[in-house]
């Protein structure tokens, strides 16, 4: 048997993988902001009474608001992030959409909670976590999007009733904190929606 070719190949294919991850340019990466309390009372609440929803969210994470996009490939949406900028949607080109972030230039220790509206899936009755405080233990495992760099993640359908259904989804990079991660369940913890 001869092993050695199979050896050197993922020994290189290794060596280049570290080589392309330590020498990627992190400049163009948005800031972390910094270790946050865990502590809900010291929280901020952002709420919509439109949409029926708020959440409480730690005063140095980084909140972004966005609303129904023209081509309906996005509802409404509250993302929040422990680090300082927004997400950006992927550029796919005239007349085309995703729902997926661009997480291609995030740091390794990125956390983001998204709340959403779904535009064209919708939680039913029998699939859907229907009442509060939500937990990230029973949430659904998420699928990876390798072109923009998304990871696996986590997901949770939201049905309260015909009118109110959500998804809310929990990303993370592979250093990310504990302390951010107990955060990240905190602040889904913390959603409640009306009806």
């Amino acid at each position: 048997m001869r092993r050695t070719p199979i050896v050197v190949v993922a020994i290189l294919s290794v060596g280049l993988l570290a080589g392309w991850w330590l020498a990627r340019d992190d400049s163009e990466a948005p800031e972390y902001v910094g270790q946050a309390s865990a502590d809900v009372s010291s929280w901020r609440t952002h709420s919509d009474s439109q949409i029926g929803w708020s959440l409480r969210y730690p005063a140095i994470w980084h909140l972004q608001v966005e609303g129904p996009d023209q081509n309906f490939c996005n509802g409404d949406t509250v993302v929040v992030t422990n680090f300082d900028g927004d997400l950006q949607h992927p550029d796919l080109g005239s007349g085309s959409c995703t729902g997926a972030w661009d997480m291609l230039h995030l740091r390794s220790n990125f956390v983001i909670v998204q709340l959403e509206v779904p535009v064209d899936v919708t939680p039913s009755s029998m699939s859907g976590q229907q009442s509060t405080p939500l937990s990230l233990d029973e949430a659904l495992k998420g699928h990876r999007i390798g072109q923009f760099g998304v990871p696996k993640g986590v997901w949770i359908p939201v049905y309260m009733d015909e009118g109110h259904q959500y998804f809310v989804r929990v990303w993370h990079g592979p250093d990310a904190t504990s302390q951010d991660m107990t955060i990240a369940d905190g602040i889904v913890a913390s959603m409640r929606f009306e009806t």
